[in-house]
């Protein structure tokens, strides 16, 4: 029990790594568009 405890603690630190990850990939995406289209 205590180990998915801790299991779903790294899985949750993870899905909000790859959150942030792809939020600053999208948004830098989204800045270069609009750099070259304006």
């Amino acid at each position: 029990m205590f180990m998915g405890i801790v299991f779903m603690d790294i899985f949750l630190w993870i899905l909000l790594f790859v959150d942030i990850v792809i939020g600053r990939y999208f948004f830098i995406k989204l800045v270069v568009y609009k750099r070259y289209c304006l």
